[in-house]
């Protein structure tokens, strides 16, 4: 056994490890967050320099971090996974017998409040208005999802077959993604056809009946195989792809840009305005735990808190 070792190198073991224990997804997150935050502050360290000062100097700095793309700072639950990851390495080094002793990070944050965006309602009316102005699957499934909140990959992996008409289902089984190659070779990424986001995330979502007519016009018999959006039984539509067509239909619409995401974040906020319940809305969604719905979606406008403190009525008038 080494008497040496840098830290990074037996956290690049870790990974290694489990290459093929982890989903492609996670693995490329972990990574990433690894190569960004990890590996330049612990470069030139061995797992014999490591100690709690050296630990808690790194936990400063990660707080503190701004993200350079979009000079936010990072999130509470980015910092926390940061910090799950240098334990995995720390934990590595105990069981590998390089630590006499065991050494961790504490991996409590400070929470904050997830501040999300969402279509307001005059911008959803012109969106809406835009889109059934025009017959095309693209634009009908971008409709689908401010009435369902699936995720941009759950909507590039459906088939025809997931899709209920008579009952007024989708069952989301799968999920597309463009994740980063383990070991680069050609192209930086690729795409990856996998389960979803977890075992809540595989769900039946229903859909309102106006959308069967919506939909109805696009189905071919025949081709129930086919991907929704491709048209093709082998190829699906690149989320990328997907992206792109969902920008130009914003700007066609005159909405302000937001990301794809935000049509799920407005769906689940008409739900709650709509008075659909918080455990309802969590299995719409494929959330894991109602919390997570709760710390996300119950900060309502102002708007929606005003009209629900209004219906309160005084004892005497």
């Amino acid at each position: 056994m080494e008497k040496e070792i840098y830290y990074n190198e037996l956290l690049e073991r870790w990974f290694e490890a489990q290459g093929t224990q982890l989903a492609a997804s996670s693995y490329a997150k972990y990574y990433q967050l690894y190569t960004n935050h990890i590996r330049p502050f612990f470069l030139g360290v061995k797992v014999s320099d490591l100690s709690e000062e050296l630990l808690e100097q790194f936990r400063g700095e990660l707080e503190s971090r701004k993200a350079c793309r979009c000079g936010r700072a990072l999130s509470g639950s980015t910092v926390k996974c940061v910090l799950m990851l240098v334990n995995r390495g720390l934990s590595e080094a105990q069981r590998e017998q390089f630590l006499d002793r065991a050494m961790r990070i504490s991996a409590k944050c400070q929470r904050s409040r997830t501040e999300i965006q969402v279509f307001s309602e005059a911008e959803q009316r012109r969106l809406e208005a835009y889109l059934s102005s025009h017959s095309d699957i693209s634009r009908a499934c971008i409709y689908l999802c401010l009435y369902t909140g699936l995720r941009i990959g759950e909507l590039c992996s459906l088939t025809w077959q997931d899709i209920n008409m008579e009952e007024g289902y989708i069952r989301v089984e799968r999920t597309l993604q463009r994740l980063k190659r383990r070991q680069p070779e050609g192209k930086r990424t690729v795409l990856v056809m996998g389960k979803p986001k977890s075992s809540s995330s595989d769900r039946v979502i229903p859909f309102p009946d106006f959308m069967r007519e919506k939909l109805e016009g696009f189905r071919q018999t025949g081709k129930e195989k086919g991907y929704i959006l491709s048209g093709s039984e082998v190829d699906p539509l690149d989320p990328r792809t997907l992206q792109y067509r969902y920008k130009k239909y914003l700007e066609e619409a005159e909405v302000p840009y937001r990301k794809f995401h935000t049509l799920r974040h407005t769906f689940a906020s008409r739900c709650l305005m709509a008075g659909i319940d918080a455990k309802t809305l969590s299995e719409l969604l494929g959330h894991a735990d109602i919390r997570t719905t709760l710390n996300i979606y119950c900060h309502t406008t102002l708007q929606y808190k005003k009209e629900q403190v209004n219906r309160l009525q005084p004892f005497f008038s």
